[in-house]
């Protein structure tokens, strides 16, 4: 990266921090609404969404451990008159994700969000949506929110637009800014970060291929809390194991008895029981979380130690 260090993306890459167990935690219920820009630093707060639309979401989202709201547009759809909104479960027993086209906004009150991501979960598709043919990908590029988004997730976004494997978006805030180019998959939630054009070619082909892609570029599944999603990212190098499935994170429990910031995380390789312990670390260095703020401490995921599950 040739760019100066005031983007929080440079330092961080610069100070070598790992963005494996990083990406939004606890996330496995999507929704993803067409609305074109421009976007808000808090965009969807900041969204022209009526009022008794927004608090049908709202509400949703306040009943739904583990939903997420995002924005989502694409250059090519901007004459259209209809509305995309998509529904992912993100969780991996039923990873699905259903596909509406509204009217308008207005139509979002006589959606039952709640029965939809229900059907979801116990993989049916909801009445009235159909499911995408191909991977979902939604690209950050949310310049209000930091600059870094702009510079390095616009020129992704076009690259994976241009590729007729990928319904492609972009989308506002993923979080982790300093990861640039952050994006998320549906309906599996893997995000990946630091990405560039050059990735894109074998990052698609991977995930079409039922496929996690390159482990250097995984931030971690979002339905998983961040010492889980370490713990796959762990699993999978020590096995190299690059399939969807083949590693499955059960259960992950912070250790209160102990010193340090440990989680025992229990799980399935290859339907082998382990279990991993890790516990988070100090890098001994400093970088901004986001353009403009105050370095903080870097920290990582190390393991303690791997062993055969219960």
């Amino acid at each position: 990266m040739d760019a100066p260090e005031a983007f929080c993306c440079v330092a961080s890459f610069q100070a070598q921090e790992a963005q494996y167990g990083t990406a939004a935690a606890g996330v496995d219920a999507w929704f993803a609404l067409e609305c074109d820009g421009p976007w808000a630093a808090k965009a969807w707060p900041a969204a022209p969404i009526p009022e008794p639309a927004r608090a049908h979401v709202d509400a949703w989202v306040e009943a739904t451990p583990g939903a997420r709201v995002q924005l989502i547009r694409r250059e090519q759809r901007r004459t259209h008159g209809d509305v995309v909104l998509l529904l992912a479960n993100g969780r991996q027993d039923h990873p699905s994700v259903a596909e509406y086209r509204l009217q308008s906004f207005d139509q979002l009150v006589d959606l039952d969000l709640t029965a939809a991501i229900t059907a979801l979960r116990m993989g049916e598709l909801p009445t009235d949506a159909h499911a995408p043919t191909q991977p979902v990908a939604l690209v950050c590029t949310n310049g209000k929110r930091d600059r870094c988004c702009a510079k390095w997730g616009v020129p992704v976004y076009e690259a994976m637009a241009a590729d007729p494997r990928v319904q492609t978006w972009q989308t506002t805030h993923l979080g982790g800014h300093r990861f640039a180019a952050t994006m998320v998959w549906l309906p599996s939630g893997l995000c990946h970060g630091r990405v560039a054009p050059e990735h894109i070619d074998g990052l698609i082909g991977a995930i079409a291929g039922g496929q996690i892609g390159p482990l250097d570029l995984l931030r971690g599944r979002a339905s998983l809390v961040e010492a889980a999603q370490a713990a796959e990212y762990v699993l999978r190098k020590q096995h190299g194991l690059a399939g969807l499935d083949e590693v499955v994170i059960e259960h992950a429990e912070a250790q209160a008895e102990a010193q340090d910031a440990r989680w025992l995380v229990s799980g399935r390789v290859l339907d082998r029981r382990v279990r991993i312990e890790l516990r988070e670390v100090s890098l001994g260095v400093v970088a901004p979380p986001s353009c403009g703020k105050d370095p903080q401490p870097i920290s990582r995921w190390e393991v303690v130690s791997t062993g055969p599950g219960a």
